[in-house]
C-alpha cells in the first residue's frame, strides 16, 4: 500500500469546531502528531458489516424486538471510508439506522448504545433535532456504557430516557477548536511558506504562522455561538434551563452524579435497559403512595394550589394533545412506508409535516410512478389482520391504468 499523509483528517481536526471531550482529543492529536507529514497512512476501505445479528437488510442489531444502535467511537458528519482506521461513527449512517428501526414492523423500541467521547459539529444538531422529532412514535433510549460526552451526550439527551452504567462518564457539554502553529518546524526543516491571498480573511488560521488576533476573535465568536446552541438543545431536549447547563460548565458527571445533574434518568446497567424496553419501554415505579394515617390535612392553601395546579394541568393536557395526535402521524407514516417496503420515504414526510392522508397519497404515487404495482405478489396487510392492503392494492391499480394508458 502506498504511503500518503493525512491531510484530509488534519483538516477535521484544527481549525474547525469540535464537540468532543477534552482526553478523547489529546488521544488523537498523540496519533495525528507523528503522521501529519509525508510519512502517514493511507487510510483503508470502508469497514466490513458488522455481524451481530444484524441480518441482510437491517443497520441495527435486533434483540427481543428492541433495535439496538451502536453509537460508538469519533463521531462525524461523513466516514469518508475511515471507519476501519480510526473507529468513526457518521451523523449520516446514524440517521439512516433510526429511520429504518423507526419503519420496521418488528421493531418495537430504540435504544442507542453510546460509547464515545463526542466528534464534530458539522451535522450533530441536524441529527439531534431529528431524533426529538420522531421520539414518541416508538420509544427511543440511550444507554451510556460506558462513555457518552460532548456530540455523543447531545445525541443522548434527544432521546425519551437516558440511563447510565454506575461507572458510566457523561457530559462535557462545551465546545473546542485548536490551531496548530508549525511554523517552529518549518524553520527546522528550512522552509518558508510565503501565502499570496485577496480578502483580509483568507489567510486566517493557516498553520504556517501563529495565530492572529482577528482570527481568534473570529473564532471565539463562532464557538460562543455553537456554545450557545448546544446548551439551548439540551435545555428543551432535558427539560432543564439552559443557564443550569451553563453553569456546569462542560464538566463531566459519573453515575449518579449525572442523574443529580439532571443529564441522565437514573442508573441502570445496559442488560437491564434492554429488558426493559423489550417489555414494552415502561416500567411502572413504586410512588409510595401513603396510607390514609400518613395523609396530612388539606388546608386553604392547599385548596388554591390545587386550583392553580389544576389550570396549569388543563393547558398542559392540550398540549399532551397535539404531542399524541404528532406521534399518531408519525407511527401512521412510518408504518405506511414499511407496509410498500420504502421506509426511505419515512424522513421527507414526517419533516415536511404532511398530514397521514397526504402522505398516503404521496407513497402510493411514489410506488405506483416506480412500477412497483405490478411486481408486488401480495397485498396482503403486513399487520396481520389477513385483509388487503390498501396502499399496495391502489398503487398497483394506478400502475395498471398507467401502462394501460400508453
Amino acid at each position: 500500500m502506498r504511503n500518503r499523509p493525512l491531510p484530509h483528517v488534519a483538516a477535521r481536526v484544527f481549525n474547525a469546531p469540535l464537540m468532543i471531550e477534552r482526553g478523547r482529543l489529546e488521544s488523537i492529536m498523540e496519533y495525528l502528531g507523528p503522521r501529519l507529514d509525508r510519512e502517514g497512512r493511507e487510510p483503508p476501505g470502508p469497514a466490513p458489516e458488522q455481524s451481530m445479528d444484524y441480518g441482510q437488510r437491517r443497520r441495527f442489531g435486533l434483540q427481543a424486538g428492541v433495535a439496538v444502535i451502536p453509537v460508538h467511537g469519533t463521531l462525524v458528519q461523513r466516514s469518508s471510508g475511515m471507519d476501519a482506521l480510526c473507529g468513526l461513527t457518521s451523523y449520516e449512517s446514524l440517521r439512516r439506522s433510526i429511520d429504518e428501526a423507526m419503519a420496521d414492523i418488528e421493531v418495537q423500541a430504540v435504544l442507542l448504545d453510546i460509547d464515545s467521547g463526542g466528534g464534530e459539529v458539522a451535522g450533530c444538531f441536524d441529527l439531534v433535532d431529528h431524533i426529538y422529532k420522531v421520539r414518541g412514535s416508538k420509544p427511543i433510549q440511550a444507554q451510556v456504557n460506558e462513555f457518552c460526552c460532548s456530540a455523543a451526550y447531545a445525541i443522548a439527551s434527544a432521546a425519551d430516557k437516558v440511563w447510565i452504567t454506575r461507572t458510566g462518564i457523561a457530559g462535557s457539554i462545551g465546545v473546542i477548536a485548536l490551531h496548530m502553529d508549525q511554523s517552529g518546524w518549518d524553520e527546522q526543516l528550512g522552509v518558508k511558506y510565503t501565502p499570496i491571498f485577496a480578502g483580509a480573511h483568507k489567510n486566517d488560521f493557516s498553520p504556517h504562522g501563529p495565530l492572529s488576533d482577528g482570527a481568534s476573535k473570529n473564532a471565539q465568536a463562532q464557538i460562543n455561538e455553537i456554545y450557545d446552541l448546544f446548551c439551548r438543545t439540551v435545555s428543551r431536549n432535558r427539560g432543564i434551563k439552559a443557564d443550569a447547563v451553563r453553569k456546569q460548565e462542560a464538566a463531566i458527571f459519573q453515575g449518579k452524579s449525572a442523574v443529580e445533574a439532571g443529564l441522565t434518568d437514573g442508573v441502570r446497567a445496559y442488560a437491564d435497559t434492554i429488558q426493559a424496553l423489550s417489555k414494552g419501554g415502561k416500567r411502572m415505579e413504586n410512588q409510595g403512595i401513603p396510607t390514609q394515617a400518613q395523609a396530612p390535612a388539606i388546608t386553604t392553601e392547599d385548596l388554591e394550589k390545587a386550583q392553580a395546579a389544576s389550570h396549569t394541568a388543563g393547558k398542559a393536557e392540550g398540549i399532551e394533545d397535539g404531542r399524541k395526535a404528532e406521534r399518531e402521524r408519525i407511527k401512521g407514516i412510518t408504518e405506511a412506508c414499511a407496509a410498500v417496503h420504502r421506509p426511505e420515504l419515512a424522513a421527507a414526510l414526517i419533516d415536511k409535516g404532511a398530514s397521514l392522508d397526504a402522505a398516503r397519497a404521496e407513497i402510493i404515487n411514489a410506488v405506483a410512478k416506480a412500477g412497483e404495482g405490478p411486481a408486488i405478489n401480495s397485498t396482503t396487510s403486513p399487520a396481520g389482520a389477513g385483509g388487503e392492503n390498501p396502499l399496495l392494492a391502489d398503487a398497483k391499480r394506478r400502475a395498471e391504468a398507467a401502462k394501460g394508458g400508453k
